[in-house]
């Protein structure tokens, strides 16, 4: 769909925009958006940067959910945005999303062979940014071909990443990968509490920025 200015306008299924969807997932989880800071829609780099107030615990954080291009070549820019999002930023920080990256050898199984150069570029915006995986359950690999016989492959190209601050503040968080389905990723639900922590408190309608047509393609949460 084309509005007036020419931009084109990616929708969710339903008729959202990733960004109306993003606010109601969050309303749902008694989470809110507090600013948008950065939206990156160019044609190799893919991501939206925002801060997020969570109400049960009385807590800020930023959110920056991805998408990476296939190829190495177009997942550089991502890098570099990621870089610079830290250099930007104090805080408690989140990064979740499809890298389309893996970083350890035991992170694919079939295909081709794992070579250190694909690895390389992911595992160094970790250590520059001072990120780390965040506690996992659920399915390991998040990503199959679906292919039948000697042609599948699984890969771990899904996963959420978390920094120091952000772990003092949410010591319990934890990311539950499920099955796929009839889908090639897995979907990912981030819980900031062990199950049955969670208190009885009702959502409340934060400050939401004002949002523009928002050029994304993002896979998943």
């Amino acid at each position: 769909m084309r509005h007036g200015n020419g931009e084109k306008k990616t929708f969710t299924p339903g008729g959202l925009s990733f960004m109306e969807s993003l606010t109601q997932s969050l309303q749902k989880t008694r989470l809110g958006i507090m600013e948008n800071r950065v939206v990156e829609k160019g044609e190799t780099s893919k991501s939206i940067h925002t801060k997020v107030f969570n109400y049960v615990r009385r807590k800020e954080f930023w959110f920056t959910v991805v998408y990476g291009m296939n190829k190495m070549v177009d997942r550089e820019p991502l890098w570099d945005s990621l870089c610079k999002y830290d250099s930007g930023i104090s805080g408690p920080w989140i990064v979740g999303g499809d890298f389309n990256a893996i970083m350890a050898n035991n992170e694919r199984s079939g295909g081709a062979p794992i070579t250190n150069s694909e690895m390389r570029h992911l595992l160094q915006v970790t250590q520059d940014c001072q990120l780390t995986d965040l506690c996992a359950k659920g399915a390991f690999y998040t990503w199959n071909n679906k292919h039948e016989g000697g042609t599948k492959v699984y890969s771990r190209l899904d996963r959420v990443l978390i920094n120091d601050e952000c772990l003092d503040i949410f010591p319990d968080s934890y990311t539950h990968f499920l099955p796929e389905g009839m889908f090639d990723h897995c979907p990912d639900i981030i819980k900031f509490e062990m199950e049955g922590q969670r208190q009885g408190q009702p959502f409340e309608y934060y400050k939401f920025t004002t949002c523009g047509p928002w050029l994304l393609s993002i896979k998943k949460l």
